[in-house]
């Protein structure tokens, strides 16, 4: 498994190695041409010394002149210059080498070359320059200017100046092991000290981590401190929250749904039950059409809530898909109410409708009837004896908005919230058979399907809104394609 700080660590080893050694070639390279420069520039002046001292004598031969020649030690003071001097035809005209060697110094290639180096026959290396130059003539024997064919029959003769490179490897060597020295100890520091910085500089990220690691199921209510982070980790560590934040409600809203779920379901079972008990411990034959209608009651209000949860469910894990078209509101509503009309017949409500016949909305026609169904259901179930249920749709701005208000007698502001939440309902509902407490939940969940909003209010303390808004045509030709086409797409 990679490892941040071991990465951070090789990194930044690496990456100050590579420029302490290029930094450290750098200087060594640049000392080294000082030295030689130095060295070369004390070279061509010897040579010219030396080629300046050999004139022409009395005999037309080339010779070389005192001090130079009677005197090799002043030529080769402290033993480090050495030189020879070669006629035209390869014989020495003067030498002066190494005092362990009488061997020939070694020519450089090429006929004039400045400046290379070479090994002397004792073994010596050396730095040498090698030039081609003629003889001057004696002072002495012509008073005045040569004549041009003296000059020209002078021959070329070639002198090699060598100087032993000790004044330059010995400084370069001290220099190299002091390079390699620094190096080296500035490397084992910059170990130490990247790794403890990269330790320290992660070690709120270790903390976060161990922290991390402590929340569970039972501690989702643990959130983690923000307080003396790095500007790096304030943000992951807010988003974490945030996260924790919604894992917390999603634990409980599923605890809460399989506690309700199991409320909901426990009564008409122990109802089922109590009613197979009493008829196989007091059969009565005439009772049974009442006992076998009372079953089926039950079980059909249980088919309907595990109905509803599993549309709930498919709403909730985007298994529903909208396949919007064409729909019209006023047939939709009048497909709605007939059902539900015997039980307002039956409470006395005053129902008032303000429905446009043309009202065409853009949207999924079972979704929305399912919506609008399960709403107006609601205000049936839930108005009080006597009470008003209005119902009116408006277009406005490309949408439509239905309003379903109705009269209200149990629900408080603080009650709003929990309106949409699966099988909540105010106490004396409970008593309801009609009432599942999963239409609004169900409705809610279609319209984020759908795209649409579902809005709560009271507009009085005795009066109950209900506010939908909904497409009310199609936005666009290419969104309807697009939106067809995810529609038609296999899952």
């Amino acid at each position: 498994m990679k490892s941040i700080r071991n990465q951070l660590v090789v990194y930044l080893f690496v990456g100050v190695s590579v420029l302490e050694i290029g930094a450290g070639a750098g200087l060594f390279a640049y000392m080294q041409e000082m030295l030689e420069h130095s060295l070369d520039t004390a070279l061509a002046a010897k040579a010219e010394v030396i080629a300046d001292a050999v004139h022409m004598e009395d005999d037309g031969q080339p010779h070389l002149q005192p001090p130079m020649a009677g005197a090799p030690g002043s030529v080769n003071r402290g033993g480090v210059f050495f030189f020879q001097i070669w006629l035209p035809d390869g014989r020495t005209l003067a030498r002066v080498g190494p005092p362990t060697s009488s061997t020939s110094l070694p020519r450089l290639d090429g006929r004039h070359r400045r400046f290379s180096d070479m090994v002397l026959p004792d073994g010596t290396s050396a730095r040498a320059t090698q030039i081609l130059f003629y003889p001057q003539p004696d002072e002495d024997e012509f008073d005045s200017k040569p004549s041009s064919g003296l000059m020209a029959n002078r021959p070329q003769l070639t002198l090699l100046v060598a100087h032993d490179r000790q004044s330059i490897d010995q400084p370069l060597a001290v220099l190299l092991t002091g390079l390699v020295f620094t190096i080296a100890v500035i490397t084992a520091g910059i170990i130490a000290i990247v790794s403890f910085g990269v330790r320290r500089g992660l070690k709120p990220l270790h903390d976060l981590a161990r922290h991390v690691g402590q929340i569970g199921p039972t501690t989702l209510d643990v959130r983690c401190a923000t307080d003396n982070l790095p500007r790096e980790l304030t943000t992951i560590v807010t988003k974490l929250n945030q996260l924790l934040e919604r894992l917390q409600q999603a634990f409980e809203r599923e605890r809460r749904f399989s506690a309700d779920i199991a409320h909901e379901l426990r009564t008409p079972l122990a109802e089922l039950r109590a009613l197979c008990e009493v008829s196989l411990k007091w059969p009565d034959p005439a009772a049974i059409s009442d006992v076998i209608g009372e079953s089926l009651l039950i079980s059909g209000q249980m088919e309907a809530t595990v109905k509803s949860l599993l549309c709930l469910a498919r709403a909730q894990s985007g298994l529903e898909r909208p396949q919007p078209q064409a729909v019209d509101l006023a047939a939709i509503m009048s497909d709605i109410w007939p059902p539900l009309s015997r039980i307002a017949d039956e409470k006395r409500l005053s129902v008032e409708q303000s429905i446009e016949p043309h009202i065409r909305l853009w949207t999924d026609p079972g979704m929305f009837s399912q919506i609008l169904r399960n709403l107006v259901a609601n205000a049936v179930q839930h108005t009080p004896g006597g009470g008003l249920i209005q119902v009116r749709a408006t277009p406005i701005n490309g949408n439509v908005k239905i309003v379903l208000g109705n009269t209200n007698a149990e629900l408080e502001p603080s009650d709003l919230p929990h309106l949409c939440r699966p099988f909540w309902r105010k106490d004396a509902a409970r008593t309801d058979r009609m009432s599942g407490g999963l239409g609004l939940a169900l409705a809610s969940e279609y319209c984020a399907v759908l795209g649409s909003t579902l809005d709560i209010h009271l507009l009085r303390p005795d009066f109950l809104e209900i506010c939908l808004t909904i497409l009310a045509a199609p936005p666009s030709p290419a969104a309807v394609s697009a939106e067809l086409a995810s529609a038609a797409a296999p899952d």
